[in-house]
């Protein structure tokens, strides 16, 4: 193999599956005992974008279908929907970081803890935006969100809300 081919391919592999022997380092290591370099994760960061675009681009779309569905209704309610948005969404903040507070989280990790209840790309970009950790903001959004599913009844259960708008809009 031409020298110089060999001395680019060692510079640049197209995938960090290649064959270029690559030097061990005292770094932190793959399970293969190979360093990670700048480019390996490149591609795999890259990978995860491409696969939370394929997971959450149709889920997204999925949630907005009813919600056009219903834009006669959400026209009629916006005041009574944007009131308990924002009840809603200032309870959840507030909650958030009086629960990071009282178990001692400080910085990124309380930051990230705050757009747990919207949507996970909305979510994240806040996320991103204010200095948290975003791939750590998509496991709260999940783990909030199964909490909700759960819990959800039993407290839909016990408030009176005979009213399905009422009961939507508090679940939701």
């Amino acid at each position: 193999m031409d020298r110089s081919i060999a001395a680019e391919r060692e510079e640049t592999p197209s995938c960090p599956h290649s064959k270029v022997p690559r030097r061990a380092t005292s770094e932190v290591t793959h399970e293969a005992g190979i360093a990670p370099d700048e480019e390996s994760m490149a591609y795999w960061t890259a990978e995860m974008e491409r696969a939370d675009a394929l997971l959450l681009g149709p889920v997204t779309v999925a949630f907005a279908v009813p919600i056009y569905e219903q834009r006669a209704m959400i026209r009629r309610q916006w005041p009574v929907l944007l009131v308990g948005m924002l009840a809603g969404s200032l309870t959840a903040m507030v909650s958030s970081w009086a629960l990071a507070t009282l178990v001692g989280l400080d910085g990124a990790l309380r930051l990230s803890l705050l757009p747990r209840s919207i949507s996970t790309p909305f979510a994240m970009e806040v996320s991103s935006d204010i200095g948290g950790i975003p791939d750590l903001t998509a496991v709260f959004v999940v783990v909030t969100g199964l909490a909700g599913a759960v819990i959800g009844d039993m407290i839909l259960a016990r408030i009176p809300f005979a009213s399905a708008l009422a009961r939507g809009s508090l679940f939701g």
